[in-house]
């Protein structure tokens, strides 16, 4: 059985973490959905409409171009959420504020937005 890894931050190395691959704007940072694998920017969020785009940890950005269910082929998003009735079943990253761990999504590995 292969292990899943799942990664802890505090906020503060969540922030240094982001800074260090996307920069100081926040609206740069990108995270790849765990379901289907698409990587969005914050920024990407706002465009598509989202009323607050930092939701982009924590939400596919198929949710707002109206993408449906996760496949191996869902290029353009998918409609899955890090607090959804299952949550991250593929591991994933929490980060840890005030005694409280949120479960999100990790951020993308390569720039490709």
């Amino acid at each position: 059985m292969k292990n899943i890894e799942i990664k802890t931050y505090t906020f503060d190395e969540w922030q240094n973490e982001g800074k260090r691959r996307f920069g100081d704007d926040y609206m740069d940072w990108q995270f790849q959905c765990p379901m289907c694998g698409k990587v969005s920017s914050v920024r990407d969020f706002k465009e598509a409409g989202a009323s607050d785009p930092s939701c982009a940890y924590t939400e596919c950005i198929g949710r707002y171009t109206g993408q449906g269910t996760p496949t191996e082929n869902s290029k353009n998003g998918c409609d899955w959420c890090a607090y959804g009735l299952f949550g991250i079943p593929k591991g994933g990253v929490y980060v840890e504020k005030d005694g409280e761990k949120t479960h999100i999504f990790d951020f993308a590995d390569v720039m490709e937005c």
